[in-house]
Formats: structure tokens, sequence, C-alpha cells
């Protein structure tokens, strides 16, 4: 009788699959989403970002790097900081008055897209203030 079709009559492979279950896996953690809208907004430093949104360096750094080897952010050398900017992963992006698109590309050509709303006030970002009270460490004097 035949192999079953799929929707439509296509029938992805297994690979396709898996190359698109990765993608929405790496896509599926909203710290991560966080970081794309943010640098899809406005190319940033690591410090940047952190002071943007609150968290330490070393998780930031962590989440970068893997967006980085799937292609999604570059980081580019300024003067003594490095620059997260989109990659070319990511084929399309867009903003627009409350959301962000992007259309990004996994290795083996699968295309997700994501629309993610931006804050009402149209403010991508606040920095978020690090209170004594809740981080010690921020008034610790820093090494001369």
């Amino acid at each position: 009788m035949g192999e079953p079709k799929g929707v439509g009559g296509v029938n992805p492979s297994e690979a396709t699959l898996a190359s698109c279950a990765s993608l929405c896996k790496l896509l599926g953690v909203g710290t991560r989403l966080e970081v794309l809208v943010l640098i899809a907004a406005e190319p940033t430093s690591v410090s940047g970002l952190a002071e943007c949104l609150g968290w330490e360096c070393s998780l930031l750094c962590y989440h970068l790097g893997l967006l980085r080897r799937a292609g999604l952010v570059l980081s580019t050398q300024v003067g003594h900081t490095h620059e997260y900017g989109l990659g070319p992963a990511v084929i399309h992006h867009e903003r627009r008055t409350d959301e962000i698109r992007l259309r990004v590309k996994g290795n083996d050509g699968v295309t997700v897209e994501l629309t993610l709303p931006v804050p009402l006030n149209g403010v991508l970002c606040e920095p978020k203030s690090l209170r004594a009270v809740d981080n010690p460490a921020a008034t610790r004097p820093r090494d001369a």
C-alpha cells in the first residue's frame, strides 16, 4: 500500500525532524529568547546585557555560547569588549511597535519563525537595579 504520507503529502525525514527539535530546544529557553530580543533590537556587550537583565555574566556567557555555536549570535571585538549581534542563522528579523519577529535557520535548512512580544511601553530593557540588600557583592569595592 505504500508509505504513509504526512500532512499535505509531505513526510519529513528523521534527520529533518531531529534538526527541527534541536533548534526548538535551543530556542525553547526563555533566557535565550530574552537575549535574542535584546540583541535583535541593538547589538550590545555582555556587561550591557548583564546590567539590563540583572544577570551574572557567567550565566549570560553560557547562553551566549550556545547561541553562538548555533549561529544565532556573532561576537565582534570592539576595543576591549565583545559586542554581540545577530548571527547568520537569523535570516530575517523585524521589529514592530508591539513585537519582534525572527526567522532562524538550522543546520539542515529547517526554518523556525518566532513572534515575540515587546513590553507595552515599547522599551525593551530598563536596567534592573542591584540593591545591596538583594546583592551584597554589589557593595564590595572593586580591585584597583
